[in-house]
């Protein structure tokens, strides 16, 4: 009696398997062969499977995913119901031509399962469960004329990880003074949002692509609810209108705003945060006006005021008291905090152009007012660093800042008359500029390592 050979008996074996083809996602799948006796399949021992794996790109999704009538963004779309990967075997080689490259994904510790075939060696699959974990294996069919080979089998572990990166808080975080189309002649500016002049090229945004790009196995989903001219109260629990107010329309609490859409009661169930990034008080300490008092030829440091601004520090310890316990309470399931300072020697040469009126010494005056606030923050961070708060500080700003002044030929700020030509007012004025905030965001990436 004839007996069919051990290794065509595996073939056939792991062919029929492969051709069980699910179709999910955008793969589209082929019918499955039907094999008989005058044309069983080949154990294609020249053809060598091999696949890398990468998590298709959130980053930009997220801003596309904003919706600027309602100031939210899509639930579905931060909380997705399923997961995509995206499967590279162009790298698999074989004597005879590849007609199709058969994948089995599995996920690791249930019996969630799919196998599906794509005609080219570049594919996707959009139907994961969830993040996590998954057996990945490749067979590979190709062409032998009236017969269908079938290689040997490759398998790899891919861990789907996307980092769900939150930023919150004033100016610094949203991003002003650089808007995501400056005003030119005959453009008009343009900003993510315009009503908080929020943009992508601020320092948390920067810093949420390059980790993005940084690693093609994870991705990140990016939510700003950062917004220019919020004090710390706006982000705990106070209303705003935002910098740039729109008539009939106000902001509820930036962490209100996070917990509607990822919170433990949100409407998709919650998600896990990876990290806050956290800029606030520099408002409470009303420096606009210290500046804008400053540049109006006052004597000496008057401009400073500095029973108001004594008064000021005064209240910070509270007010960030309360931040930190509306986080915990309103999104307990943030991974960390993260606190940045901020740049206390704009003015260490004093002003000039249209400030010409700061002097050398009111420059150094409002230093100090900026290094107090320093102080203060890293006290408050101090002070909430165990869990249920988790804070923990951003690498120091100031010293990085210090050496590019206003006035300086490599400044990192945004000059008033720069401010005025580039988003038609002064509100980017002293604000990080271009590369400032790629600075901004080089030190908030580094801060990052290890936390996420």
């Amino acid at each position: 009696m004839n007996r069919t050979p051990s290794w065509r008996r595996i073939a056939i074996a792991i062919l029929l398997a492969a051709s069980a083809v699910f179709t999910g996602g955008t793969v589209a799948t082929a019918d499955p062969p039907v094999f008989t006796a005058a044309d069983p399949p080949i154990f294609d021992t020249d053809a060598h499977p091999a696949f890398d794996w990468s998590m298709p790109e959130r980053y930009d999704a997220s801003w596309a995913a904003y919706r600027f009538s309602t100031g939210t963004y899509l639930p579905e779309f931060v909380t997705p119901s399923a997961w995509s990967i995206r499967l590279d075997a162009c790298e698999s080689t074989a004597v005879h031509r590849i007609t199709a490259y058969v994948f089995t994904i599995s996920q690791v510790g249930t019996s969630w399962t799919r196998t599906f075939s794509s005609g080219t060696c570049l594919t996707r699959y959009d139907a994961l469960p969830a993040l996590g974990a998954y057996d990945v294996r490749l067979t590979l069919q190709t062409d032998w004329g009236l017969n269908v080979g079938v290689s040997g089998q490759v398998r790899n572990t891919a861990t789907l990880k996307d980092y769900l990166l939150v930023s919150m808080g004033d100016s610094l975080a949203s991003g002003e003074g650089n808007p995501d189309v400056r005003a030119e002649e005959g453009t008009a500016v343009q900003w993510k949002d315009k009503r908080c002049h929020r943009s992508a090229l601020s320092g948390p945004a920067l810093a949420a692509k390059a980790i993005e790009v940084a690693d093609p196995h994870t991705s990140v989903t990016f939510v700003s609810v950062a917004c220019s001219g919020a004090r710390i109260p706006h982000v705990s629990q106070w209303n705003y209108d935002g910098i740039s107010p729109q008539a009939g329309f106000r902001y509820p609490p930036q962490v209100k705003q996070v917990a509607d859409l990822v919170g433990p009661d949100s409407s998709r169930g919650g998600r896990r945060i990876s990290a806050i990034s956290l800029s606030a008080g520099v408002n409470d300490m009303f420096f606009s006006g210290v500046i804008e008092r400053c540049a109006k030829f006052w004597t000496g440091t008057s401009c400073i005021r500095w029973p108001d601004r004594q008064a000021n520090l005064a209240g910070l310890p509270a007010s960030y008291h309360r931040l930190a316990f509306e986080i915990a309470r309103q999104l307990p399931d943030t991974g960390r905090v993260m606190v940045n300072n901020y740049p206390a020697h704009v003015f260490n040469e004093g002003g000039c152009g249209v400030l010409t009126g700061l002097t050398v010494s009111e420059g150094r005056a409002i230093a100090d007012v900026g290094e107090l606030l320093n102080d203060a923050i890293a006290v408050a961070i101090r002070r909430h660093v165990d869990p249920p708060y988790r804070w923990k500080a951003v690498r120091d700003l100031d010293g990085p800042f210090t050496p590019h002044p206003y006035c300086g030929s490599s400044t990192w700020f945004t000059r008033l008359e720069w401010s005025q030509r580039h988003q038609g007012d002064r509100n980017g004025t002293a604000h990080p500029n271009g590369p400032g905030h790629r600075a901004y965001a080089e030190i908030l990436r580094g801060s990052l390592q290890g936390v996420i």
